[in-house]
């Protein structure tokens, strides 16, 4: 998401042109306003402090219509289908990671071999937590796996998540960027 301003040129050559008082609008799902911007923004704004940043935290098909209405300029969201007006630019990957909650028995089999855990017996035997943002890529990849999505819980966050893993409900799987040091100590997490 840094990259994010860096991708923005044209953005950056009409704010160099343009009086004070200019505006960005950025959508994005709270989680990535949360843990991508931050960086990127400090950095942008000390070299346009004139510019004017609103950031709209809201859910994925909201984002969507706020680009195709043009009532946003960048929206940011995991990559996907959009519709044919919009343009999708992927700026950054990260590793993602499975999350249980200490000392669960799953941990140390994910760490020896986190493909046997790929099986319908063990995924219908483990609540499986899920961020709403997360939901279309997790749908796609059991797919792909021709595996059956069992999702326990679907909440509204990626810090939703890992406090329901830290309490016991359930696992996840993540991006590695909604990753804090406190997080790694309250519950376990294992690269997939």
């Amino acid at each position: 998401a840094v990259s994010v301003f860096a991708e923005i040129g044209e953005f950056e050559r009409s704010l160099t042109q343009s009086e004070e008082g200019a505006e960005i609008v950025i959508t994005a799902h709270h989680s990535y306003l949360g843990y991508l911007l931050p960086a990127g923004l400090e950095e942008f704004k000390r070299q346009h402090p004139q510019v004017r940043i609103r950031l709209l935290a809201r859910r994925i098909e909201e984002i969507v219509r706020l680009l195709k209405d043009n009532e946003a300029d960048v929206g940011i969201l995991p990559e996907r289908e959009l519709p044919k007006e919009l343009f999708f630019r992927p700026i950054v990957t990260y590793p993602t990671m499975f999350l249980t909650p200490k000392g669960h028995p799953l941990a140390r089999q994910a760490r020896a071999d986190f493909r046997s855990l790929l099986n319908e017996t063990t995924l219908s035997s483990h609540p499986l937590i899920v961020a709403e943002v997360q939901l279309d890529k997790f749908e796609e990849t059991f797919a792909g796996l021709k595996l059956p999505l069992h999702i326990a819980m679907e909440v509204d966050s990626l810090e939703t998540v890992k406090r329901f893993v830290a309490h016991g409900l359930g696992v996840a799987v993540v991006p590695e960027h909604c990753l804090t040091l406190e997080d790694r100590q309250r519950i376990e997490v294992i690269p997939v």
